[in-house]
């Protein structure tokens, strides 16, 4: 056959228009992620690394299959970046290779992905029809070229050319921040900096790294943590609060709420109450004001795992998917070893999350989910929040004489996008006006939809005269207004969030305990998050989590309204953290003060604390990788 005539119709020329076209797309998605990102040649050498490392294993497939696996590469990198922009859109985050577990999630959250498409995410797909025509043409005049051991040579240079390339970026940044690259705490800060093509190699090497040698820890350094955690135990055990014990023998009823955030509390909205029996029972409970959410890459999972464990999500992918298999200290099992009877209520697959095989090792010995509730009204991803709190109560009408439980609740309904139409049918007494039709607008009615059904389920405990024998805590899992959103929920809030100061404030969720009959009713403005539930809970009713990395938020509190407590500190998995009203970031040595929203001063102090965050952080992440639950042998229950 004869080989091309035109220069637009051979290889070269198409390799080229291929590479050109991807660059552009992923330079544009990163463009997209803050006005921080710089493009440096340093950054470009980087990109176009990974793109070379990508682009030379095609130049030695057979010349038939060379067009074809171009065209898949483009879409298949293509959907890469739409994946990244959806992540970014619902949980201001980067998609990770770990979550790759957790692919048969995709359909049962289909509503929610459909919902964050926008029209021009079209933009990254447009070319590849255009590059499939001139795979075509160029086939027709011969134009791909035959294999060679000159062309064999030529794709292992550019691949090694391009790893090093792509090396030296991750070297560069892994200089300026030392241990970005590996741990990958703060995903999308990393693609900022070095892109997300970058940031994608890395992910893959860390990955791929943790298979192929998954870390070890000497005896020493087991050691070390079995004392740390003792020490911890014993520290916790002498400075009890005059709350230790109040709840002790009672029923514990825990309601995780889907997408509740703090700044609905109270909240009126055209004459409305958005959650009138939330505010309520915050009136008659402890109510931590500056409560933070410190979920990671496992969203309402990592939740449930601090809020049970009280352990910090793991660096990489989610604690439920990966670590099911181990033991555990929670509520659960300490609960479990004292007579109670422990239940998981959740109206959604018994799958998702994986928690079918993660409960248990929470110490749950039953979980009640979509396939165990009765069939009744399905909203979004499941069982409505109104039949699932209906059917949750009628079980616990069932087991209250039998002796003491805890019950679990994970809520569902009011998930994004928030507009379900039943929503607009059952939440008529709140009126959206111009906020109709917006995702702020369809939070509200969403959580005031979800208000109710809790409302319903707090008339029937008393009723069944299980609320005042029972210590109840209410508490949100994640935030629900997406970044892009902000601008109209700062309207409505009539504050401005702009700033990531103000974003990471709004960020807060609520935690409310109500023991019996309202006792120690009050306020803490001490900084928590969810990870101080456990140990908090724990201590009302009488004993200690030995592996808590929590703490009691109740230690040492006498009189709670207006209580602040400035050392305490409350840390998130990229690092930084929350103490007293400052955000402290130890990537960017920076400190801002959360009510002024001006740079605190960078103090010994404060590096000091960035030091003891990270600590945390590593040891929670050595006790889960080890499994340490099953070695220690502590007596934690004095």
């Amino acid at each position: 056959m004869a080989r091309p005539t035109s220069v637009f119709r051979n290889e070269p020329f198409f390799t080229a228009i291929f590479l050109v076209v991807m660059w552009l797309k992923f330079y544009f998605f990163d463009s997209s992620l803050s006005p921080r990102f710089s493009l440096t040649f340093l950054t470009f050498a980087g990109g176009a690394g990974v793109l070379s490392c990508v682009v030379a294993p095609a130049a030695l497939l057979p010349r038939p299959l060379r067009g074809p696996c171009l065209i898949a590469l483009d879409a298949a990198l293509s959907l890469l970046i739409l994946t990244d922009a959806l992540y970014l859109r619902y949980s201001a985050d980067l998609f990770s290779l770990y979550n790759l577990g957790l692919y048969a999630q995709a359909g049962d959250v289909s509503d929610a992905i459909i919902a964050l498409i926008e029209p021009q995410d079209a933009k990254y797909f447009v070319d590849i029809p255009f590059l499939a025509l001139l795979s075509r043409a160029i086939s027709r005049e011969g134009g791909w070229r035959w294999l060679s051991i000159k062309r064999a040579s030529a794709a292992l240079v550019l691949a090694t050319l391009g790893a090093s390339c792509a090396a030296w970026k991750m070297h560069s940044y892994d200089r300026a921040v030392p241990g970005a690259i590996r741990s990958l705490w703060d995903r999308p800060a990393v693609a900022i900096s070095v892109g997300s093509l970058v940031y994608h190699a890395a992910d893959a090497m860390n990955v791929a790294g943790e298979r192929i040698a998954k870390k070890h820890y000497s005896k020493e350094e087991e050691d070390e943590l079995a004392g740390w955690i003792e020490s911890r135990a014993a520290q916790r055990a002498g400075s009890r609060g005059a709350t230790f014990g109040v709840a002790a023998g009672k029923n514990l009823i825990m309601i995780q709420v889907e997408s509740l955030q703090a700044f609905v509390v109270g909240l009126a909205f055209g004459g409305t109450e958005v959650t009138p029996n939330i505010n309520r029972f915050a009136r008659n409970g402890i109510h931590f004001t500056r409560a933070f959410n410190q979920t990671a890459g496992g969203n309402s999972s990592d939740a449930e795992f601090m809020s049970n464990a009280s352990l910090f999500p793991t660096a990489k992918g989610a604690a439920f998917a990966r670590f099911a298999g181990n033991a555990f200290i929670t509520l659960g099992t300490e609960l479990a070893s004292r007579g109670y009877e422990t239940t998981a209520f959740h109206g959604d697959k018994p799958g998702f999350w994986n928690r079918n095989h993660m409960y248990p090792a929470l110490g749950f010995e039953r979980f009640i989910s979509k396939n165990e509730f009765a069939p009744g009204e399905g909203i979004g991803l499941g069982l409505s929040d109104r039949d699932f709190f209906r059917q949750s109560l009628e079980y616990l009408e069932d087991i209250k004489d039998d002796g003491p439980f805890y019950a679990f609740l994970i809520t569902l309904t009011s998930h994004h996008p928030f507009n379900f139409g039943a929503f607009e049918r059952q939440a008529i007494d709140i009126q959206l006006g111009e906020l109709e039709g917006t995702v702020p607008g369809n939070y509200l009615r969403a959580i005031h939809y979800a208000d109710a059904q809790i409302g319903n389920f707090l008339n029937g405990l008393e009723r069944d005269e299980l609320l005042d024998n029972s210590l109840i805590v209410i508490y949100g899992d994640h935030p629900a207004i997406p970044r892009g959103d902000a601008d109209r929920l700062g309207a409505l809030l009539g504050r401005d969030i702009s700033s990531a100061a103000a974003w990471r404030d709004i960020q807060s969720i609520p935690i409310i305990m109500r023991l019996p009959r309202g006792e120690y009713a009050g306020k803490s403005d001490a900084p928590a998050g969810q990870i101080d539930i456990a140990p908090t809970v724990a201590s009302l009713m009488g004993f200690t989590i030995a592996s808590a990395f929590g703490e009691d938020l109740l230690a040492g509190l006498g009189e709670l309204s207006g209580r602040e407590t400035s050392e305490k500190m409350t840390v998130f998995r990229n690092g930084s953290f929350v103490k007293g009203y400052e955000w402290v970031q130890p990537g960017d040595r920076r400190a801002v003060d959360l009510r002024t929203n001006k740079t605190a001063s960078w103090s010994e102090k404060t590096a000091s604390d960035a030091r003891q965050a990270a600590e945390l952080l590593a040891k929670s992440d050595m006790f889960i990788e080890l499994d340490m639950a099953r070695k220690i042998r502590l007596d934690y229950r004095r």
